[in-house]
């Protein structure tokens, strides 16, 4: 299915909504990274059950007195007054021939229980780099053996992006994006299929989904959602109050794919079983350009709202969806607002970000410019969907001979607004990422404070190991229902074979024949004896 916005530019007539007020940006990241330091990249925003706000980023130490040659890690802070109380690096894994970005991707349930998915080797095979689940409690989150054992949810090496969320009856629902080698290589190592014929995508990444329903204990057979014939990557899942998954992803190049290539589009596909079935994708397409960097959030209305930028003319559009789905109003361009310039070199970190708050309005984050400030720097926006308009933007953060990328927002208390992004230098192109800070800024809108509720969800136990347990996948067995056969009811029965049906009745007659010697006996008795007494009488 394919849906194919033009080149609809109508004006947007914007509501006056209040601008949320946001702090001072700071940098949470190191100042001044020791030399061993070899990571600092991927960065992510979680809120707890108090609306604390927790940022995870792939951090990693080079050890040239290690076997492995270092480690890679996952480091963790949490934001308190508009600070990072203490970064620290709470996952370390091995790594082989160099840095490998964890890319973490976190979600705090209504336990404040973390659950967090990331890349990381598989300890029998070198530099198969899998996306890996672990769960810790925020209680626990420092400590050593605090962390579950590391399950291993992808199956092949070189996966990548991630996302997962929790829903309301406590099921993970897990999405990656993962590299599937070709069938068949030629001589020269070139992707062909199996007539020798060149293969559409040699090197491509596919979206996968898998769920837990006994709290990341084990994990249902994965489901490829994407099925394209491009790589697909950097995507995005929401879940609404009815349960309909949606999973949004850019189609183009992939982060093992040819990275100089630009997207062709974005697609999305949806679930209403639980994610036991998906959805034909439906790519979205722009004459003579290309949807990028989708995001997508579910708003007051129940409507589904994408947000894409174009890859030629730098805008930022938007669609929406009144049906679940199923069908899409024209694309309407967000006025004013320039999106970053394109740069394939740069751009794996780059993309849009959207998430709804307590009352259903969705807050946007993105890279760009006003219109008319083309020659300025790239400065991280905010704004706005109220389900009608959107809002003027506010501008959160304004670089100066930097390059802020990849930003994620996350909502706490219903109405706290926490962004993170990363900052590299933009004279920089092939840098070290020692050179890349993770920045963070607050905001608070005017909608009322929520009081999240805490949830009896059961629990399984997680248990510390340092070897990767393949995860066994969740068997449903579905409740059989008899049904009588239609043909069956309509059937003639035959004359006579009523009485050859075998019933209760036929046991009752065998019944009454056995003991009917006994009765007559007793009958004959009883009336000799009455006889005999008469005679004395």
């Amino acid at each position: 299915m394919l849906v194919f916005v033009g080149m609809i530019r109508p004006p947007v007539i914007l509501e006056a909504q209040t601008s949320t007020n946001w702090s001072e940006p700071v940098m949470v990241s190191p100042k001044e990274p020791d030399e061993n330091m070899t990571t600092l990249s991927y960065p992510d925003v979680a809120t707890d059950l108090q609306g604390n706000a927790h940022l995870f980023w792939s951090g990693g130490r080079e050890l040239i007195s290690s076997r492995s040659g270092g480690y890679d890690t996952v480091v963790h802070c949490q934001i308190e007054a508009g600070v990072c109380l203490d970064w620290s690096e709470t996952i370390a894994l091995p790594w082989y021939a160099g840095a490998s970005p964890t890319i973490p991707a976190p979600i705090i349930d209504s336990q404040n229980t973390v659950h967090l998915l990331h890349r990381g080797v598989n300890g029998e095979i070198v530099k198969a780099r899998r996306i890996n689940y672990e769960q810790v409690h925020l209680d626990d989150i420092e400590k050593i053996d605090g962390w579950s054992t590391p399950k291993p949810i992808s199956e092949h090496a070189d996966s990548s992006y991630s996302d997962i969320l929790v829903d309301n009856n406590g099921i993970l629902h897990a999405t990656w994006s993962e590299f599937l080698p070709p069938l068949y290589l030629d001589d020269k190592g070139n992707a062909v299929n199996e007539d020798g014929s060149s293969h559409p995508c040699g090197f491509c990444a596919e979206i996968f989904y898998r769920k837990s329903t006994d709290y990341g204990h084990s994990w249902s057979k994965r489901v490829n959602v994407s099925q394209s014939a491009m790589p697909s990557d950097k995507h995005q899942l929401v879940i609404d109050d009815h349960g309909v998954l949606y999973l949004v992803w850019e189609e183009g190049p992939n982060l093992y794919g040819d990275r100089l290539t630009l997207p062709i589009g974005s697609s999305i596909s949806r679930s209403t079983d639980g994610g036991r079935n998906w959805s034909k994708p439906t790519l979205f397409l722009f004459r003579d350009d290309a949807p990028q960097k989708i995001t997508i959030g579910i708003d007051q209305h129940d409507h589904v709202v994408v947000v894409w930028g174009s890859a030629q003319n730098k805008g930022l559009y938007y669609q929406v969806s009144r049906d679940k789905g199923l069908s899409w109003s024209p694309a309407k361009r967000i006025p004013d607002l320039v999106y970053r310039a394109v740069n394939p070199l740069l751009d794996e970190n780059d993309g849009l970000h959207m998430v709804a708050n307590g009352v259903g309005h969705l807050h946007l984050v993105f890279v760009g410019q006003q219109r008319g400030d083309e020659k300025e720097e790239n400065s991280v926006f905010h704004l706005s969907w109220d389900g009608q308009s959107w809002s003027e933007p506010n501008r959160i953060f304004k670089a100066k001979m930097h390059l802020p990328e990849r930003p994620r927002i996350a909502v706490g208390n219903g109405n706290q607004l926490h962004v993170t992004w990363l900052v590299r230098n933009s004279k920089l192109i092939e840098v070290k990422e020692q050179d890349f800070k993770v920045w963070y800024a607050s905001g608070k809108t005017q909608t009322p404070a929520q009081t999240p509720v805490a949830k009896l969800i059961a629990t399984v136990t997680p248990t510390s190991s340092p070897t990767p347990v393949t995860p066994t996948p969740t068997v449903h067995v579905p409740t059989v229902t008899p049904t009588v056969d239609p043909e069956i009811l309509n059937r003639t029965i035959p004359t006579g074979a009523i009485e050859s049906i075998y019933t209760d009745y036929d046991d009752i007659a065998a019944i009454m024949v056995s003991i009917a010697p006994a009765a007559i006996i007793i009958v004959l008795v009883v009336t000799v004896v009455r006889l005999a007494r008469r005679r004395k009488l």
